[in-house]
């Protein structure tokens, strides 16, 4: 079983296997799941051709590249990130593909931008981290052009949902989840904290997707590493935690997914 865990994520550099933490990312966020609602989230936004736009928290550099083919060869985009180890596979990755993309170390609490010199900045599962999410939000705020757009995707890690007989369990996992995250409820309070940052035309989708995938599900999930904790800790025995995977793992395999039900919740702000 996986131990390293998604709390890693806070100082990645720091965290006891930063590879582990990058495969992890390229198991979970390269899904068409994933870029799917990457691209349709960019397709509802303002950024346009020709547009400076950051990448916050940009990880692996994904979002990054989708962004930089979005604003075309007369416009920018640059990948900001605290973590050596994942801006390093971002550029490797950018490389790989011939796409001459900028990408620098900084703190989303300290960013590297003049005042007003972006057209927007793109944030996807930062917040969470954040110790105060609107002095992070005030601050993308000050690197952004009168009319600049902040565009923020996050989750609400209290309203994960598994179906499985032992309720008790599944409400175990969601509640190490939520203990993974500075801010696990951070998709709800988005308004709140957008508008104490002096953001305004505040605008909220809502996302309720159910994952589909078994597989995909667990390791996203970090299902596995979970329910090891609890055991090692004692409080579930092997033999249940062993029962809640084989029932969301037969769930799925039985029906074809048909009878597996595991989902989240997504905010967008913009």
């Amino acid at each position: 079983m996986a131990r390293s865990s998604i709390v890693g994520f806070r100082d990645v550099d720091a965290s006891h296997d930063p590879a582990d933490l990058i495969r992890y990312l390229q198991a979970v966020s390269e899904t068409p799941f994933v870029r799917n609602r990457a691209q349709a989230r960019l397709a509802r936004s303002r950024i346009a051709s020709g547009h400076i736009v950051a990448d916050l928290g940009c990880g692996l550099g994904g979002d990054t590249i989708m962004l930089a083919h979005h604003v075309g060869p007369g416009g920018r985009a640059i990948g900001i990130d605290r973590s050596r180890a994942m801006l390093d596979h971002a550029r490797a990755r950018a490389d790989a593909a011939g796409l001459p993309l900028e990408f620098r170390q900084g703190d989303i609490r300290n960013l590297p931008f003049e005042d007003a010199t972006l057209d927007a900045c793109w944030m996807e599962r930062v917040l969470i981290y954040a110790d105060d999410p609107a002095a992070v939000l005030a601050e993308v705020r000050r690197v952004l052009r009168p009319g600049g757009q902040a565009v923020v995707q996050e989750y609400d890690y209290r309203a994960l949902l598994y179906d499985a007989p032992d309720a008790e369990l599944s409400e175990l996992m969601r509640a190490g989840v939520c203990a993974a995250f500075a801010q696990p409820e951070i998709g709800a309070s988005l308004l709140r904290h957008a508008h104490a940052a002096g953001f305004a035309a505040l605008e909220l989708a809502t996302d309720l997707p159910r994952w589909t995938d078994f597989e995909w599900s667990a390791a996203a999930g970090r299902w596995r590493e979970l329910l090891a904790r609890f055991v090692d800790e004692g409080t579930v025995t092997e033999a249940r935690a062993e029962a809640w995977w084989r029932h969301m793992q037969t769930s799925f395999n039985e029906g074809h997914g048909a009878c597996f039900f595991a989902s989240f919740t997504l905010f967008a702000a913009r």
